[in-house]
């Protein structure tokens, strides 16, 4: 075990027992989902580098174009606007719901603000 983890741990260890537990929780939860990404990346490889030089390929080729974003003068929402919306089978309203929720939370006093 590092040094700096030693040093993460003991500084846990004297945090309430509840707090120790959501900490352990997280840490567990960013532990699975950094091994599901190195697993995924390494299952990945090959057909990410196959992807790669064919976009080269077609670079070399003159198949590509150069995207210039200060030609485009609709603002950063409207270029995104397509990509915004819901999944399907969620509710036509998803993205207004969630904005809303989004925005009772930033609102929301944070428990323990100093």
């Amino acid at each position: 075990m590092t040094k700096l983890l030693e040093q993460a741990i003991a500084q846990a260890s004297t945090l309430p027992e509840a707090d120790q537990d959501s900490l352990a929780g997280r840490w567990i939860s960013d532990l699975t989902d950094e091994r599901g990404w190195q697993e995924r990346f390494v299952d990945s490889q090959d057909l990410l580098a196959r992807l790669g030089e064919e976009a080269l390929d077609e670079h070399r080729s003159g198949l590509t174009e150069r995207l210039d974003l200060n030609q485009d003068e609709r603002s950063s929402f409207d270029r995104a606007a397509d990509l915004i919306g819901c999944v399907s089978g969620g509710p036509p309203d998803l993205s207004e719901q969630t904005g809303k929720k989004f925005r009772e939370l930033l609102l929301k006093p944070a428990h323990g603000s100093r």
